[in-house]
């Protein structure tokens, strides 16, 4: 396998159930898409050492060029506050991997990428290749193309690492694509087989990006956008819920919008794209 991407959802079983979120799957299709074979291992949180070393061995080959890590819900629950780190298991099984074929680089997006560059822990990555701190769709084929001999690299920054740890390499820190080509209006996502998709399991779905808001609070990425901008056609969000449905027959879904509601145009598309469908949804979103 090209590409071995891992992920997790929240990880508190007591105040919720766990479910797949979506920046991990959206890269996998763009990876695939660009031609680089991959696959998604998921639920991180509630596997094993030993689960999670089977899982990745099963992938993993000596042509494998990334290991990708979506880092915004992989922190370790054990640990103090003042000292974040990535959960033990999860860099046990790094650092093995990581010796057993020194050619894969690991490389970490998602909001929890100082998890990484925080160097205060005791615990820490061996070899750390790279962040990501914004959307990856690009940026990370672009990584691929340059490991595979194939493009350039794209634009890169050393990453500020917390002092105080025992890193001996550099980490990069990559600021953007070498161009950019990833749409969300003309985004065509879908989930495969590959994904392990349970039946009737409710699905994240990505409708926009961005906020229209721009609270001093938040450092979420694009804030202050237009109200019509970065929206998705709605046919192509008709054609992934039919997919899900004929597959699996999903009809749950969390929607991923920053703020749903945020124009009565939105509104309108959502109520005329799900009221064709021949079958009916179940939804959730932030309003």
């Amino acid at each position: 396998m090209d590409v071995i991407l891992l992920n997790s959802g929240p990880q508190d079983l007591g105040k919720i159930s766990p479910y797949r979120t979506l920046g991990a799957y959206k890269i996998a299709h763009y990876t695939r898409s660009a031609g680089y074979s991959t696959q998604v291992i998921d639920h991180l949180m509630f596997l094993s050492e030993d689960q999670l070393r089977a899982c990745l061995l099963k992938f993993v080959t000596n042509e494998t060029l990334v290991i990708g890590v979506s880092t915004t819900f992989m922190r370790d629950p054990s640990r103090p506050f003042d000292q974040p780190s990535l959960p033990a298991h999860v860099i046990t099984v790094l650092n093995e991997i990581t010796d057993q074929f020194p050619n894969i680089k690991l490389v970490f997006g998602g909001y929890g990428t100082f998890l990484v560059t925080n160097t205060r822990s005791t615990d820490f990555i061996k070899n750390p290749y790279a962040v990501i701190q914004e959307y990856g769709e690009d940026t990370f084929v672009d990584i691929l193309n340059h490991l595979s001999g194939t493009g350039d690299e794209p634009p890169w920054v050393i990453a500020k690492v917390t002092p105080g740890g025992p890193y001996k390499k550099m980490i990069k820190q990559y600021t953007g694509p070498v161009a950019v080509r990833f749409n969300i209006e003309t985004d065509a996502f879908q989930f495969t087989a590959q994904d392990a998709v349970m039946p009737n399991e409710t699905l994240p779905i990505e409708i926009s990006r961005g906020c229209i808001f721009k609270c001093k609070f938040c450092n979420h990425l694009l804030l202050g956008r237009g109200k019509l901008d970065y929206l998705r056609d709605f046919e192509l969000v008709r054609n992934e819920l039919v997919n899900n449905y004929e597959r699996w027959g999903t009809t749950n879904y969390y929607v991923i919008c920053d703020t749903f509601n945020d124009t009565e145009y939105k509104m309108k598309e959502w109520h005329r794209m799900v009221t064709s469908l021949p079958f009916k949804i179940n939804w959730t979103s932030y309003l």
